[in-house]
C-alpha cells in the first residue's frame, strides 16, 4: 500500500490523501496515522482518492469511517473520490454509501 498526500489546490485546508494498492489490516494504520497527521495540523477537509485502491476488507473499511468521525470531530469532512465499481460495491454492501452518497 502506498500512502501519498498533497495539498488541494484550491484551498489550503482541504489535504489529499491517495491510497493505491490493498486498503487492508496492514495499511490502514498508515492511512490512519497520514490523516491524523493532517487533521492534528488543523487541516481538517480530507479528500481520499481511493482510484489506485485494488481491495479493501474490512480494516480498510474501518479506517475509513474512522477518517471520517475523526474529520467531522475537527470541524470538516471526509470525501471519498475515484472509487472502482468493486471498491464502492464494498461501500454499499457495508452501507456506507449512504454515509458518502455525494463521493460516488
Amino acid at each position: 500500500m502506498e500512502i501519498r498526500d498533497e495539498q488541494a489546490r484550491d484551498t489550503i485546508e482541504t489535504v489529499v490523501l491517495s491510497a493505491a494498492g490493498r486498503l487492508d489490516a496492514l495499511s490502514a494504520p498508515l492511512l490512519k496515522r497520514a490523516a491524523r497527521d493532517h487533521l492534528l495540523r488543523g487541516k481538517a477537509d480530507l479528500v481520499l482518492d481511493l482510484s489506485g485502491v485494488r481491495t479493501i476488507d474490512a480494516s480498510g473499511l474501518a479506517a475509513v469511517v474512522s477518517l471520517s468521525r475523526s474529520a467531522r470531530a475537527a470541524g470538516g469532512r471526509l470525501v471519498p473520490r475515484g472509487a472502482s465499481p468493486e471498491i464502492w460495491r464494498a461501500f454499499e454492501v457495508t452501507g456506507l454509501e449512504s454515509v458518502f452518497a455525494d463521493a460516488a
